[in-house]
């Protein structure tokens, strides 16, 4: 969402993100140095650091790189430059949603996922070094596959939250993608 600001920018963007996380407990996000305001570097954000968020045996993480960009028009927003978000149960990674086009250990500037169940299912192949292509996700998207595996949410309208987090951002994007429903109307 387009601020006045660089500050105002920045608090049109991790205010959803906040108000999502919030679904998931009381947590913090660390957020990289000049991460509220200095305009030429790129900056990232992490749930409790890197170690994400645990409920039980469930681990939830995730980590945002982004930077602040100056429209014709003089106002700034903040576009996201990659992330990663990953759910484990126990000491097994379920699944990791990862775009980093920009890394120099990565050769894949494309959003993918990788999956492993061979842990919880040992019938079924281990498939988590591949790279399976998808679209974009958002950190809402993420939390929603935490749910749907279920990671317990703390609130009983966790996915109205997400969806009232999302909005804004679903709307002033740079890239397409499908919208998640809006499951008030259900």
């Amino acid at each position: 969402m387009p601020g006045r600001t660089v500050d105002a920018a920045f608090r049109d963007f991790i205010g959803p993100i906040k108000s999502a996380a919030s679904c998931l407990g009381k947590l913090a996000l660390s957020i990289s140095p000049g991460g509220q305001n200095n305009p030429n570097i790129i900056h990232s954000w992490a749930l409790l650091g890197t170690d994400g968020v645990t409920s039980g045996k469930w681990t939830f993480s995730a980590r945002m790189s982004y930077k602040f960009v100056q429209d014709p028009d003089s106002t700034w927003r903040v576009m996201s430059v990659g992330y990663s978000y990953g759910l484990a149960y126990g000491d097994q990674q379920l699944w990791r949603m990862d775009w980093h086009p920009t890394s120099p250990v990565s050769p894949l500037p494309y959003p993918h996922i990788h999956l492993s169940f061979d842990k919880l299912l040992p019938e079924t192949p281990a498939i988590s070094k591949e790279h399976l292509p998808t679209g974009r996700f958002t950190f809402e998207d993420a939390i929603r596959w935490a749910a749907a595996f279920g990671f317990p949410m703390v609130h009983s309208d966790a996915l109205q939250r997400l969806h009232l987090a999302e909005k804004d951002h679903l709307v002033y994007r740079s890239w397409g993608g499908s919208q998640a429903p809006n499951l008030s109307d259900n």
